[in-house]
């Protein structure tokens, strides 16, 4: 993804969990915790194909692949997949506004529709995870960076 040279990209993003408080909200007791458990093939955008390339799996994946530790509880595992969102989306947008000719992106997936792991940047409800905060300051960054060009041009 690091290599790619586009005008426009679209329909991107990177897996987290919702809130602590909404699993346990939306999951019958104890069933929240492993990711691995069977609760979490119903808490994904596509209970069918969840695990080829969605789902609590591909989460624990990334977090080992990012050099992070396996979580060892829901409340670090919602933290740490939260954290691991923000951090590649972002490094994303800002590698693809490096290039002058990058005209902008789509976030395809804002809000859920039901309780989840997705790459949503609000969770069902609403309630804004990480990234919402984290995009705020990229994109107030980024506007003011693009004024600067545009000065400077």
């Amino acid at each position: 993804i690091w290599d790619i040279r586009c005008r426009f990209m679209s329909e991107f993003g990177h897996l987290s969990l919702p809130s602590v408080e909404q699993i346990r909200e939306y999951f019958p007791p104890g069933t929240e915790w492993p990711l691995t458990s069977p609760m979490w093939r119903f808490h994904g955008t596509d209970t069918v194909h969840v695990t080829r390339f969605r789902g609590a799996e591909r989460i624990l994946q990334a977090l080992s692949a990012a050099g992070l530790p396996e979580p060892t509880c829901i409340e670090e595992a919602v933290a740490m997949s939260q954290q691991l969102q923000a951090d590649a989306v972002c490094a994303w947008i800002e590698r693809w506004c490096e290039d002058p000719e990058f005209g902008g992106f789509l976030l395809w997936n804002v809000s859920d529709c039901w309780p989840q792991q997705s790459d949503a940047v609000t969770e069902y409800g609403g309630k804004p995870k990480a990234i919402f905060a984290r995009l705020g300051e990229l994109f107030d960054r980024v506007r003011t960076q693009h004024a600067q060009r545009q000065q400077d041009a």
